[in-house]
Parts: structure tokens; sequence; C-alpha cells
């Protein structure tokens, strides 16, 4: 499927080369503005950009379901360690964190 994507985005930008226009909006623009029947392909155009504005606000949600679910993750596995925000070995910044836990082999 993405190649499929990257075979029509290069198609499109020889298409553009080669009326001279720039590889842009402003040129795709251009571009339906000088062909035969612009009304047909603006309504094309402007539904590939809807779905691919869609596309985006899908990915962006995706996006944050998923650092929510490695914060979660990361929050249970951190309990099944035995270990708590306070005994973190380095902090977010990279900088030393307050490691005051002991492990079993230290305690033996």
């Amino acid at each position: 499927m993405l190649e499929n994507i990257n075979q029509h985005n290069k198609a499109r930008e020889q298409v553009l080369a080669t009326a001279g226009l720039s590889n842009d909006k402003a040129g795709v623009q251009q571009f339906i503005a000088s062909h035969p029947e612009p009304d047909q392909l603006k309504s094309i155009w402007s539904q590939l950009e809807s779905s691919l504005n869609n596309i985006a606000e899908a990915n962006k949600r995706n996006e944050q379901t998923l650092m929510r679910s490695q914060r979660n993750l990361t929050h249970l596995l951190s309990i099944l360690q035995g270990q708590s925000k306070r005994n973190q070995l380095y902090t977010a910044n990279g900088g030393k964190g307050n490691y005051a836990a002991q492990s079993r082999i230290g305690k033996a």
C-alpha cells in the first residue's frame, strides 16, 4: 500500500514538473486551473485532501492511545518490579535520581 502511494506521489511530481509547475499545493491548484475539466479535477482533489485530513486525525488519536498505553505499561511494570517513582535511577532529563531500592541480590 505504501509503495502504491509512493508511486502515485512520484507520478504527480513528474506531471507537475513536466507542466513546469512547483510540487506543492500552489502547483497543484495551477494544474487544476489549466485542466480542460477543472471542476471535476477540483472535486477529486478536494476528496483526496479530505481523506488525508481524516487519516492524519486518526493517526494522531492512535499516537495518543499508544503513548497512554506505553505509560500505563511502564507504570504497571514498575509496580511488578517493586519500584516506585521515588526510586528512579535516572530522572527524565537523564540526571541522577533518588535510587534507594534494594534488590534481592543486594540483601544476600
